[in-house]
């Protein structure tokens, strides 16, 4: 009896939880080169995702990008969007951070590095986010 009752409990739990979600930041298609280099041309684009409103935690779980074939690492992703504290970006490293999103509805944030040469840049990142309860 006691058995069931905690198989019970746990199987609750579980169907309530949430699962991570990923979203994959690659280190040269979702660079955005830097604006203040002189006759830089525009390159790449943000990593786009919909977050419902609410607290979630952010980190990124694994990290390969590099620029330069390896000589510099990128260890930040730039979270942009929504209304709360990620509206003008935040940086996301392994280091877990708050992420509030704001809204009536779904607001769509963007992932991305910065650079000010991004045609060299190699490796993804995975950007991990939970939300916080």
């Amino acid at each position: 009896m006691r058995i069931s009752v905690v198989a019970t409990l746990l199987l609750a739990l579980a169907s309530t939880a949430q699962a991570a979600t990923s979203i994959t930041v690659d280190g040269r298609q979702n660079c955005i080169q830097s604006a203040l280099s002189p006759g830089a041309a525009p390159y790449g684009t943000a990593a786009t995702f919909q977050l419902s409103p609410g607290r979630y935690v952010m980190s990124l779980s694994a990290n390969t990008m590099s620029c330069s074939s390896g000589d510099c690492p990128i260890n930040t992703v730039i979270v942009q969007g929504g209304v709360l504290n990620a509206k003008w970006g935040v940086p996301v490293t392994t280091q877990p951070i708050v992420v509030d999103v704001g809204g009536n509805g779904a607001s769509t944030l963007y992932g991305y590095t910065s650079d000010d040469v991004c045609s060299d840049n190699t490796g993804q990142a995975t950007l991990l986010i939970q939300q916080a309860y």
